[in-house]
């Protein structure tokens, strides 16, 4: 994927995406913050 657009979405239809390659990194990212007590911060509502 070399420079390639994978998948393309609002945050709330990439993390549905069960298996995509944005929902496994953000729940990467959610479980380091899990570790250390963090709560991650999710997205400002688009207005």
């Amino acid at each position: 994927m070399d420079g390639e657009i994978a998948e393309l979405g609002s945050h709330d239809e990439l993390t549905a995406l069960r298996g995509g390659h944005y929902a496994r990194l953000f729940a990467l990212q959610a479980a380091g913050y899990a570790e250390r007590g963090d709560r991650p911060r999710t997205p400002a509502a688009a207005t």
